[in-house]
């Protein structure tokens, strides 16, 4: 998990990047890297909730993960691909 500082210095990097580019804002720099943090923190919070989810439907499928006949890792990967899907949220 991102600490706080570290998604503040990523949203301001991600900011001047895009005004290097050449775009421009029509608010102030410090209300966009507000926002940008935002997004990425809801971002960070959306993949957590999607974890947990997994987590709970690999519960279910404990016993057989336990006897060998499927890869845990896997499992999961799977799993976590289809929540995701299911969410529309983009891993």
């Amino acid at each position: 998990r991102l600490k706080k500082e570290q998604v503040a210095f990523l949203a301001h990097q991600i900011v001047q990047h895009l005004q290097k580019a050449g775009c421009t804002f029509k608010a102030e720099e410090a209300r966009i890297i507000e926002r940008v943090e935002g997004v990425i923190q809801k971002n960070i919070d959306d993949e957590f909730r999607i974890e947990d989810e997994v987590k709970k439907l690999m519960d279910q499928y404990r016993a057989q993960l336990a006897s060998g006949d499927a890869d845990p890792q896997r499992v999961y990967q799977m799993i976590k691909k289809q929540v995701a899907k299911e969410k529309k949220f983009i891993l």
